[in-house]
């Protein structure tokens, strides 16, 4: 019979466990396992001490130390040797689970408890002190020279998933594996004075790992790395307390925080290109969109799914992360800290290139190509191509990332909406009038809180659908109340950015939109909104700005644009006829005033570059000396052919859409029309006009194809004599046609007829075309009595002439400064575009005006003595 086994003591299992666990013998038995070292001096000192050569729970720490201080062939590093330590302590310990004897189980259990712990510690201490094991390579493995913590492969590895990226790994770390427990004990309950330095280098080599890591890259393993580091306390001090949470600098921008800071390259990860030197990979737009004009609309449709995919992923993790430290007491400020920074150092940030004015250039080149051909010109057409398909791979990424996310544009709505609310709280709620003095809390208040939303707005509106399910009528209510109110919001532009939303919300074509009740069925809209839309037209004339003369065009033309929609309201219309009541003298005649400059400006500037265009084109139309010019001559000569054609065609648009607006105004609101400041200037415009359209050089003018430039001459005449009908009819003093013959440049009788004719080949009504050939005759008539006037009054007298016009003033009034005497119309309408004496340029307004009542009965009489 076989005998049996005997069984082994508690001590010899606890031995032979430890010895397992280590890799370590006291005994010289010619251990096959090249790992395992035999600590011959710790034997002999143990002896000495007249103790058993046998491992124990007392000797661990001993023996743990001896091992690493050693110099033991084939032995491994420490990092490696402590984690080997681990994982085999755990294999241990799942076979200690099978032991029948509760007792023995229980002490065995203790004894890999106590492995484990002495394992994670002494990693702790070797990570934050290296040189204190002088035997090894400090970078922890003598296989890997990239100077990257040991610990992030294992946190890799415990935090990995099948879906990680979708071009590799982020770094060359990989085949790490975690034994179960180390990370969590590692990270727990360690104190942060020794987990500083080692926590410090793994945010640095995180932060590595995702640099230059574009949407398709392996982005989301690190971020899940990150995740799991703040989750721990030590992790998430450690990580606001790294010197470069917020990098300092004196050169500090956005771009900086974003590749320096440990949380930017996180920030940074995007499917949006970017041409710097941080350049990321893969590159989205050459794997998703190269030559996208031959891509089926199936594989766009995949890459869009992709990439919205991914960056949904980013943000839930980037928000994980932001949230973890904000819930920390301990944290909290240094994230509000370093949002703040980002904030403030991108206050400055930069537009996209417009995807459209390369393509504009591009057909211009062409054009130009065939007109006057030459290497240069090729060249550039090439130069534009190529970056015409970068453009448009740039475009689609941004589709990818923004237009096609429709979440993360309602989560940003709403955000700003609750923004617009706050800000509204500050100044007493949505009531008008607003408060005259501005809140001290709303003025300190950074300008692009409100820019943002209105950026925002404006992009959201050029999405279809992005807009369905949003309140909008809190942001109506916002720009409403402060689009015309430059005690709260100073700056003119930002203002002007409200008009624009509302010009992308205003409902065009038939049938209703998801906006239409916001101008036609909202409250504050039907009281106020004309009325602070023709005072931001005036406010918009003196902006600060050195381009202030042209940037009001752009502006009022958004501004007309709604006015001539919201004229078509009844409602709307009857507050418009009410405004233009009560402010006859005030706010509405400095609208008609800037309205009917420009409207002279626009259409001189239109018409002598239609001559400047024409006289290049008759040079191209002279082949023979066309081809005798130079290659730069003519290339010269058509760029500035098609630089005339685009300024004709924006000016000669606003132009109309001004005279449009004057045309349908006048037909029920004539009185601030006929005042005595404005009567001759609105006269002198219509007279302008006439001339041009039916006057001899009208021919100089024709276009091939006027509609190409936005120059419609019958539409324009019409107007233009609508106007003259207009007011005639509400002209009840019979001002109006002495008016329109007191301007000696543009009045000849003849030019009635002569547009008579026009109209009446073109179609026009009947009864409007006798109205105006009767305007014509009592203009007739005035010119005719003036002139009588004049011989009947004979050399006026000096100090009975308007010193600006030179002509016989009826009203006159002494200016407060200058003390020179003027005829009160002529003064008026000098202050409707300018508060300032023409004498002196000092300040002048209307109420300031002295009656010369003296010099005024001298007139008078001097009047009654000519008979």
């Amino acid at each position: 019979m076989a005998t049996a086994k005997p069984q082994r003591s508690p001590a010899e299992i606890e031995d032979v466990i430890l010895r397992k666990i280590l890799l370590v013998t006291l005994i010289d038995s010619m251990e096959r396992d090249a790992r395992v070292a035999y600590l011959e001096l710790t034997a002999a000192e143990i002896l000495s001490e007249s103790k058993e050569l046998r491992l124990s729970r007392d000797l661990t720490e001993r023996i743990l130390i001896d091992r690493l201080s050693g110099d033991f062939p084939s032995a491994e590093p420490p990092f490696q040797y402590l984690l080997g330590c681990y994982r085999r302590a755990y294999e241990e310990g799942k076979k200690i689970m099978s032991m029948k004897d509760k007792n023995v189980r229980a002490e065995m259990e203790s004894v890999v408890k106590q492995a484990k712990q002495l394992a994670v510690s002494y990693c702790r201490i070797h990570l934050s002190n290296p040189d204190m094991f002088p035997n090894w390579d400090n970078s922890g493995d003598s296989n890997d020279k990239s100077n990257v913590s040991p610990l992030l492969p294992l946190i890799f590895s415990e935090v990995s998933s099948s879906v990680d990226g979708f071009a590799g790994t982020s770094s060359s770390i990989v085949g790490a594996s975690c034994p179960p427990g180390f990370l969590e004990e590692f990270f727990r309950d360690s104190d942060y004075e020794s987990m500083e330095p080692v926590l410090k280098q793994l945010y640095e080599d995180l932060r590595g790992s995702v640099l230059k890591v574009s949407a398709l890259g392996n982005f989301q393993q690190p971020l899940r790395a990150l995740l799991y580091l703040v989750s721990f306390p030590v992790g998430a001090k450690s990580l606001v307390n790294h010197p470069w949470w917020i990098p300092k600098g004196v050169y500090l921008n956005g771009r900086v925080i974003e590749m320096t800071s440990i949380l930017g390259p996180f920030f940074h990860v995007s499917a949006l290109p970017d041409q710097t030197m941080f350049k990321s990979q893969p590159d989205v737009g050459q794997q998703c969109f190269s030559e996208v004009s031959t891509r089926r609309a199936a594989d766009l449709l995949s890459s869009f799914t992709t990439i919205k995919s991914v960056m949904n992923n980013l943000y839930d993790g980037l928000a994980e992360v932001l949230r973890s430290l904000l819930k920390n007491t301990n944290t909290r400020e240094n994230v509000l800290e370093y949002l703040a920074e980002v904030i403030n150092k991108n206050s400055s940030r930069g537009h996209m290139q417009d995807m459209s004015r390369c393509e504009d250039t591009l057909s211009s080149l062409k054009a130009m190509k065939e007109e006057a051909p030459s290497p240069q010109v090729d060249q550039d057409i090439a130069r534009l191509e190529k970056e015409f398909e970068s453009y448009s791979q740039e475009k689609l990424c941004y589709e990818s990332q923004i237009l096609r996310d429709g979440g993360l544009l309602q989560q940003a709505l709403s955000f700003y909406r609750l923004m617009v609310v706050w800000l509204v709280g500050l100044v007493g709620g949505f009531n008008m009038p607003l408060p005259p003095a501005c809140p001290m809390e709303f003025a300190s208040l950074p300008e692009h809180f409100v820019e943002d939303a209105m950026e925002l707005l404006i992009f959201a509106s050029r999405i279809p659908r992005a807009l369905d399910g949003i309140l909008l009528d809190d942001f109506m209510n916002f720009i409403i109340m402060f689009m015309a109110s430059p005690e709260y919001i100073r700056n003119p532009y930002l203002r002007a950015k409200m008009v624009e939303v509302l010009n992308c919300w205003m409902p065009r074509g038939r049938g209703s939109s998801v906006t239409t009740t916001l101008f036609e069925g909202h409250q504050m809209s039907l009281e106020y909104l004309v009325r602070n839309l023709l005072k931001l037209y005036v406010d918009i004339e003196f902006t600060g700005s050195h381009t202030q003369f042209y940037d009001k065009f752009n502006i009022r033309h958004n501004i007309s644009e709604l006015l001539e929609y919201l004229w078509q309201v009844p409602s709307h219309r009857n507050a418009w006829r009410q405004i233009a009541k009560e402010e006859e003298k005030g706010v509405y005649l400095n609208f008609l005033n800037f309205l009917i400059n420009d409207s002279i400006f626009l259409l001189d500037e239109s018409l002598n570059k239609i001559l400047e265009m024409k006289e290049v084109e008759a040079e191209m139309s002279n082949t023979v000396e066309w081809e005798r010019r130079p290659a730069q001559e003519r290339q010269e000569r058509t760029q500035l052919f098609h630089s005339q054609e685009n300024i004709i065609r924006i000016d000669m648009k606003l132009a109309m859409e001004d005279v449009s607006l004057l045309a349908f105004t006048s037909e029920q609101i004539t009185a601030p029309f006929l005042l005595p400041e404005m009567v001759d200037r609105v006269a002198s415009m219509l007279n302008y006009f006439l001339l041009q359209l039916v006057g001899p050089q009208r021919k100089s003018l024709s276009l091939k194809d006027p509609e190409k430039y936005e120059f419609r001459p019958k539409q324009l005449l019409k107007q233009i004599v609508n106007i003259y009908v207009h007011l005639a009819r509400g002209d009840k003093e019979n001002i109006f046609p002495a008016a329109i013959t007191k301007d000696g440049r543009s009045y000849n009788e003849q030019l009635f007829s002569a547009a008579a004719d026009v109209l009446n080949r073109i179609g026009e009504d009947g009864r409007i075309i006798q109205e105006f050939m009767e305007l014509g005759t009592k203009a007739r008539d005035a010119a005719s009595e003036a002139m009588d006037t004049e011989a009947a009054l004979g050399e006026i007298p000096d100090e009975f002439l308007d010193p600006i016009q030179y002509t016989l003033m009826m009203d006159p009034v002494i200016l407060p400064s200058s003390r020179m005497t003027v005829d009160r119309p002529v003064i008026q309408r000098h202050l409707l575009s300018d508060n300032t004496d023409p004498f002196n340029r000092s300040h002048l307004t209307a109420d300031m005006l002295i009656p010369d009542t003296e010099l005024k009965a001298k007139i008078k009489d001097f009047i009654k003595s000519r008979g």
